[in-house]
């Protein structure tokens, strides 16, 4: 296993299949010559990091019920599909911003300023929902945008490591993601509503919409024939 940072994405983009690549130039040491010209590699590029935050595995991003509904309609459960509204508000939007507002150590003024921002760029977003259709990742940019200009006055009270992780927290707002999983409530599947961030091969990051210790589905076991 070899270590490396990324030096250069060229921009010189490749057609193969119709898919899309683009060369990455990574610089790697190579002192004791182990790596030799035409050798193939696979890479993984990290592109953030997370510490203690909650995740699931992401084949439970990827279950279904059998009796799940279709992208016509609802099941034989009456829910409505994933993805079109099915499942659970996702939790407190407030909570995680509460989780921020404990790792910067704010005092409670900073805390009350903090939701008040928060509060009134959710209004503000509210009552520009109206006008020409966006993506739900223009929402999401727009949001984190306008959250980012209510904090600025916050911001300029903060030392330079408060302000990075404000930042960060800004920056995942803006990429955040909603999906649907399935909890086993009463013996029954039930949908749930997340925001989800970060995810790598294995794990997904959850924002809001579960907590620690909720059954997630991640499979059914067939009956033996």
């Amino acid at each position: 296993e070899y270590v490396g940072e990324v030096r250069q994405v060229r921009l010189a983009a490749s057609n193969t299949a119709n898919v899309i690549t683009y060369p990455v130039v990574v610089d790697v040491a190579n002192a004791d010559g182990s790596l030799l010209p035409g050798m193939t590699a696979n890479a993984e590029v990290l592109v953030a990091n997370r510490k203690d935050v909650l995740r699931l595995a992401n084949a439970a991003l990827r279950y279904r019920p059998s009796n799940a509904p279709t992208a016509g309609g609802a099941g034989q459960n009456g829910n409505a599909a994933p993805g079109q509204g099915g499942g659970r508000p996702a939790g407190n939007p407030m909570a995680q911003w509460d989780e921020l507002a404990e790792r910067l150590h704010l005092s409670e003024t900073q805390r009350e300023q903090l939701r008040s921002a928060l509060m009134a760029s959710f209004q503000a977003r509210r009552g520009q929902s109206g006008g020409a259709a966006v993506s739900e990742e223009q929402r999401r940019r727009r949001m984190a945008e306008a959250i980012a200009t209510a904090l600025q006055p916050l911001r300029a009270q903060l030392a330079a490591e408060q302000q990075q992780m404000l930042d960060a927290e800004l920056v995942l707002q803006a990429n955040a993601r909603r999906a649907t999983v399935y909890v086993l409530r009463g013996g029954k599947p039930e949908p749930m509503a997340l925001r989800v961030g970060l995810s790598d091969t294995s794990f997904t990051e959850v924002l809001a919409g579960l907590k620690q210790g909720d059954a997630v589905i991640i499979g059914e076991q067939q009956p033996t024939p």
